[in-house]
């Protein structure tokens, strides 16, 4: 078996085999990938090709498909026993392209016409070895990420915390800076970015995690509301008739922690009487006069840019404000952390894969292609529903793009 070595400059590529009985076609393809940056080996028939996988470390392989002796069909099904992921690319005449249709079928990357076109082989091989790096690199992420999740020692995880980004890096740095400490925290980040399930995280790996931890959305609930339910209503005698009081969510997350989702949509009054509780660790009931302990770790979530208009506009206490921006997890926007997409699709698919009985595998690299395109709007909510879509879709164990049929058809 001949072998040419080439001279790239820079860092080492990728090592393409050519396999080929015809001398002048493996010199020329040889010449033409070292032109393109590439490193290349040769044989001219299927025995020197397993000899040469076996031996080096072989990315790619350009295979004639009709051969003296062993095809190149018979080199696909021996190298994919070999090493199922080396990339292969049949070549082949005009009237052989249903046998390489077919060989695509039994796991042949793609195929090429004789004489090949340089420029067709270019963009092929780029294209091919560009998916290959995105599948190790995804392999290597899902490596890092296990590695990172048993760092941060949580036992309640987010897919959306996944990723190697400076962004996700020093959003888990934040998370376990406040996992053990009883601060005021508020969650600042855009809509869609899962900040109620990260203040869970911060509950749920404290060490008060079996006491009581009380969720209430200061905007979905009317204002006239906020004071009954979050503060109680102490007992009193209305038109001859005692009514009897009831704690409020507060006094009921004694010792525990309480999630205020849209924290600065609080009604004004009620602001007031959070502060007690940051500064006494006391509530008073509704109608009351009586204080109540309350040693309540209080997680804010809010969106920033429109917290900040609250402030200015004096809708949200600026001494709450103060008080708690002291302590601030920011979660970065998905479209910031670009490079996180690899690990996050292929955990969220997975995920949903096994709620809803189908067995995802992993995913193409076009998924990603396509999906860098977005700009996420609706950040990690957004790609959870495209990627639930998808995974309905799907009846194959890769999720494709054409899975992704509420993106493609728009």
């Amino acid at each position: 078996m001949s072998t040419i070595s080439g001279n790239v400059t820079g860092e080492s590529r990728e090592l393409i085999l050519i396999v080929d009985d015809e001398l002048r076609i493996r010199d020329s393809l040889s010449l033409a990938l070292h032109s393109f940056g590439y490193r290349t080996i040769v044989a001219s028939n299927v025995a020197q090709a397993i000899d040469a996988v076996r031996r080096s470390n072989v990315d790619l392989i350009l295979t004639d498909l009709n051969m003296p002796g062993d095809t190149g069909l018979d080199l696909l099904h021996q190298v994919k026993k070999e090493d199922p992921t080396v990339s292969v690319v049949m070549m082949t005449a005009f009237g052989s392209i249903e046998t390489a249709v077919s060989a695509m079928k039994e796991g042949a990357e793609d195929y090429l016409l004789k004489p090949v076109e340089l420029g067709t082989l270019e963009i092929l091989v780029n294209k091919i070895l560009e998916k290959r790096h995105l599948r190790k690199e995804n392999q290597r992420l899902s490596a890092e990420n296990r590695a990172l999740k048993e760092n941060l020692d949580v036992r309640y995880h987010l897919a959306s915390m996944l990723g190697t980004s400076p962004q996700v890096q020093e959003l888990q740095k934040s998370i376990k800076l406040y996992l053990k400490v009883r601060t005021p925290v508020l969650i600042l980040g855009e809509p869609g970015s899962q900040l109620s399930e990260i203040a869970q995280i911060l509950h749920y790996n404290s060490p008060w995690s079996s006491n009581s931890l009380i969720q209430f959305n200061c905007s979905m609930v009317p204002g006239e509301f906020h004071e009954p339910q979050l503060f109680g209503i102490e007992e009193r005698v209305q038109d001859g008739v005692r009514l009897r009081g009831a704690p409020g969510l507060v006094e009921k997350a004694h010792f525990g922690s309480m999630i205020l989702s849209d924290i600065d949509h609080i009604e004004k009054r009620c602001q007031g009487m959070l502060s007690r509780v940051f500064n006494q660790k006391k509530t008073q009931r509704s109608g009351g006069t009586h204080f109540y302990e309350a040693d309540v770790r209080i997680i804010g979530t809010a969106h920033e840019k429109e917290i900040e208009m609250r402030v200015r506009k004096n809708k949200f206490r600026w001494d709450l404000w103060e008080f708690m921006s002291d302590n601030v997890i920011v979660v970065p926007p998905l479209r910031t952390r670009k490079e996180d997409l690899p690990i996050l699709v292929l955990a969220e698919a997975k995920r949903l894969g096994h709620f809803y009985g189908k067995q995802i595998q992993s995913v193409h690299p076009q998924v990603i292609e396509e999906l860098s395109k977005r700009s996420f709007p609706g950040n990690y909510r957004e790609l959870e529903a495209l990627i639930e879509t998808a995974v309905l879709s799907s009846q194959q164990s890769v999720l494709a793009w054409s899975d992704f049929k509420s993106v493609t058809e728009n």
